[in-house]
């Protein structure tokens, strides 16, 4: 007991809502690594908190549990709180979106996407002509999504290529880290040839958007200079330019950061 009172509180933990209130109202998905690593001295070691998430029962698997229906049982109760993120989506959903997120970064792109679908849902359901007329275009969205295999940890790999089949995502372009004698990552596959001419007819839109989410370590930094060397060969922008190009992105809000 004395240990445990003199001991420090948990640090809060932040994670970004992976599901978008247009598709699910009443929930808010969130997508967590389980930590585990292993340290030269010491025993095997698990994170805090994404280990006792994981050790949750959801109400869907205990109502499975003991054969009764979802009313009937509750699950394991967290506590938790909202506030608002960095990334916002343009307002016009005619604007372009170029998303970067490797690993559990791509959970706010998970909502974005959702987002595009609920719309598109609902202009088809839209049954007088001038209603539809009314929409605008919906823009081009690629997503680059990076992991180590995809048998491991292809997260919603499933649902990406739902949403390519109806429109709500054009292009995924995936970076499996070590299914190759090289390691390629997502800032690799941005300046892929065929890849890069895609990239940079978004970055050349007027009213296009870019959003980078993920781990805080080398990879937004490789990200952002990927994007320059696209400019700078399929836009034939010198470096100086280039790096004014992002800068303006920046300034204007159309390059937006999500890292932890």
């Amino acid at each position: 007991q004395t240990c445990a009172a003199d001991a420090p509180r948990s640090a809060a933990r932040y994670f970004s809502i992976a599901s978008s209130p247009a598709m699910h109202p009443h929930e808010a998905h969130v997508c967590v690594a389980v930590v585990r690593y292993k340290t030269m001295l010491t025993a095997p070691r698990r994170g805090v908190c994404s280990s006792y998430l994981a050790a949750l029962t959801p109400a869907s698997e205990a109502c499975a549990a003991e054969g009764r229906g979802q009313s009937d049982v509750k699950g394991d109760l967290v506590g938790v709180w909202l506030r608002h993120g960095c990334l916002r989506l343009p307002k016009s959903p005619s604007a372009p979106l170029l998303m970067i997120g490797p690993g559990t970064g791509v959970a706010p792109f998970r909502a974005f996407v959702q987002h595009r679908a609920a719309m598109l849902q609902a202009a088809k359901a839209a049954r007088a002509a001038e209603e539809a007329a009314r929409a605008p275009p919906m823009g081009d969205a690629l997503l680059f999504f990076g992991c180590r295999d995809r048998t491991l940890d292809f997260l919603y790999g499933d649902e990406w290529a739902a949403h390519q089949a109806e429109g709500s995502l054009q292009q995924l372009y995936t970076a499996f880290s070590r299914e190759s004698t090289s390691k390629v990552y997502v800032q690799h596959r941005l300046q892929e040839p065929s890849v890069a001419e895609h990239v940079w007819s978004l970055l050349s839109a007027p009213d296009s958007h870019v959003y980078i989410a993920g781990a805080s370590n080398a990879m937004p930094k490789a990200v952002r200079r990927a994007l320059e060397e696209v400019a700078i060969v399929k836009g034939k922008l010198d470096e100086a330019e280039a790096k004014r190009l992002l800068q303006q992105f920046e300034t204007q809000r159309r390059l937006q950061c999500e890292t932890w």
